[in-house]
C-alpha cells in the first residue's frame, strides 16, 4: 500500500484517520516515522505480527521499512541536493531488497539502519528546502517607499546564510591568522555516503549468510528425500538380485552419492559465491537438486563399475563399497563427470576397435 502525503498532511502524520488505520492493517504497526514538513517525502517502519509455526513456535514480527517521496519533480540546479536525492532512491531500492530477501532479527538490524539513513537525508533535504522558501519569500516591508512618518525604509541585506552552508573559513586568510587549526570537516553529503556504502556493505553480508542457510536448507531437504526414496526402495524392491542388479549395492551408491553432495556443500558453503539476488525459495529448490544430482552419480558409478567399464576393483563387503564409491562421486561432482566422459569414450573406442 502506497500513500503519498502532501507538505500539510505530513505535518500531522497522517491526516486521514481511515488511511492510517488500513495501512496499519495491512503493514501492521508504525514503529518508527519520519515525516517532511516542506516536502512530499516520508519513511515509515512497521513491525507485521507473524503467525506462529504450527501453534507452538512464536515466529518473529516482520518489520518492513516504507519510503514514501516525490522528490524528482522539484528539481533544483544543486548538484549536492540531486545527490541527496539519489541516496533517498537507493535506500528506497535497498529497503525492497531488504523486505524480499531478509528474514529474521538480522532483517529488523537492517531496517532500522536503512531507516536512520534515509531519515537523515530527509532531513536535510527538508531544512534545505526551508532555506531555499524562506530566502525566495518576499520581505513585508520590501517595495515600501517610507513609512507614516515620512522616514525611508531601512533595506533589508540578505538573507541569513543557515548554519549547513556556511563556510569555516575564508580560503583567502592566511593559515597562521586562523584562530586554531584549520581541520577539513566532511560535507553532510560525504557523511551521508559513507552512511549509505556502510549499510549496503551490511546488507550484502547478511543477505549472502543467509542465502547460504537457505541453500544448505535446500541441500537438506533434498537429502532427506533421497533417504525416503532409497528407504522405499528397500521396502517394495526385492533383497537380492533383479535382472542381475543387486538392489542392496545399488541403494548403497544411490544414497552414499546423496550424502557426498551435501558434505561437499557444507565443507565449501563459506567459501561459495551465492547468488541471494534470486531469492530464499529459489536458493532452496536449487539446494535439493544437488543431492538429487549426487545420487545420480552414485548410480552411475555403481553401474559403471558393475559392468566393468570403470576399472576399479570390487571389494567386500560389497555394500559399503558401493556406498563409499556413490560417495566419492556425490562429493566431487567435477571428477565424477570427468570419469564419465572417460568411460564412455573408452566404450566408444572398444566398438570402434572392434
Amino acid at each position: 500500500m502506497r500513500v503519498i502525503l502532501t507538505c500539510q498532511e505530513s505535518t500531522k502524520g497522517w491526516a486521514d484517520p481511515g488511511v492510517f488505520r488500513a495501512f496499519q492493517a495491512a503493514q501492521g504497526p508504525i514503529t518508527g516515522s519520519y515525516y517532511c514538513n516542506h516536502l512530499v517525502a516520508a519513511a515509515v517502519k512497521t513491525s507485521k505480527p507473524t503467525p506462529s509455526l504450527f501453534w507452538l513456535f512464536k515466529r518473529a514480527d516482520k518489520p518492513t521499512l516504507h519510503i514514501m517521496n516525490n522528490l524528482m519533480e522539484s528539481h533544483v540546479e544543486d548538484l549536492e541536493i540531486m545527490e541527496l536525492t539519489r541516496l533517498v532512491y537507493g535506500c528506497q531500492d535497498l529497503g525492497r531488497r531488504v523486505n524480499e530477501l531478509l528474514v529474521g532479527g538480522q532483517r529488523a538490524i537492517v531496517v532500522d539502519a536503512a531507516f536512520d539513513v534515509v531519515s537523515d537525508v530527509l532531513a536535510i533535504l527538508d531544512e534545505r528546502k526551508a532555506a531555499r522558501t524562506a530566502a525566495s519569500e518576499p520581505h513585508p516591508n520590501e517595495g515600501v517607499a517610507g513609512n507614516e512618518g515620512g522616514a525611508q525604509a531601512e533595506p533589508h541585506g540578505p538573507a541569513p546564510t543557515p548554519a549547513w552552508s556556511r563556510e569555516r573559513a575564508d580560503s583567502s586568510v592566511p593559515a597562521n591568522e586562523a584562530s586554531g587549526p584549520s581541520l577539513q570537516q566532511p560535507s553532510a553529503l560525504e557523511l551521508q555516503r559513507d552512511a549509505f556504502r556502510r549499510l549496503q556493505g551490511m546488507f550484502d553480508r547478511i543477505a549472502r549468510r543467509q542465502g547460504q542457510l537457505a541453500y544448505v536448507l535446500g541441500v537438506l531437504l533434498g537429502v532427506v528425500a533421497v533417504a525416503v526414496l532409497g528407504s522405499a526402495m528397500a521396502i517394495f524392491l526385492p533383497r537380492g538380485k533383479l535382472a542381475g542388479v543387486d538392489i542392496p549395492n545399488l541403494i548403497g551408491a544411490f544414497v552414499g552419492g546423496a550424502v557426498g553432495a551435501l558434505v561437499s556443500v557444507l565443507t565449501r558453503v563459506a567459501n561459495a559465491t551465492i547468488r541471494y539476488e534470486v531469492g530464499r525459495t529459489w536458493l532452496r529448490i536449487l539446494g535439493s537438486l544437488r543431492p538429487f544430482i549426487g545420487a545420480v552419480f552414485g548410480l552411475a558409478f555403481f553401474a559403471l563399475a558393475s559392468v566393468g567399464i570403470l576399472p576399479v576393483k570390487t571389494l567386500s563387503p560389497e555394500f559399503l563399497f558401493f556406498a563409499s564409491l556413490g560417495f566419492v562421486a556425490g562429493f566431487n561432482e567435477r571428477w565424477a563427470q570427468g570419469v564419465v566422459v572417460r568411460s564412455g569414450a573408452r566404450v566408444i573406442q572398444d566398438e570402434g576397435s572392434a
